[in-house]
């Protein structure tokens, strides 16, 4: 199979579809970077052991307290083209927490 080339503001990534493993509707890769259509599982250091699922869509009519983010919010925005394991500060209202991005999932698209 072919490759697939990520370009992201951080770097530029290439995964083959063979690093790819699916859980559920969503893939896990060897090398990811948030993207529109992922779902995200990051800590925040304030509230250690307590992990928080977030989906980044497109969609305008999201549901932050569902954990679904429109990518135009300042916590989308921050969220997209970060890798995992890294600690990020998220916009929290007036406010900033430091968050670790455990985990991301990529959306499985059938071809």
């Amino acid at each position: 199979m072919g490759t697939v080339a990520r370009f992201t503001p951080k770097a530029a990534k290439v995964a083959t579809r063979a690093e790819s493993e699916p859980v559920g509707d969503f893939l896990l890769e060897e090398d990811r970077f948030v993207e529109v259509g992922d779902r995200v599982i990051v800590m925040y250091s304030d509230d250690p052991g307590n992990p928080k699922t977030l989906v980044l869509t497109q969609e305008q009519d999201d549901d932050p307290k569902m954990g679904v983010i429109f990518v135009g919010r300042p916590l989308g925005k921050a969220l997209v083209g970060q890798a995992e394991e890294e600690v990020i500060k998220l916009p929290a209202g007036d406010d900033v927490r430091e968050a670790t991005i455990l985990r991301i999932e990529k959306a499985a698209f059938a071809a």
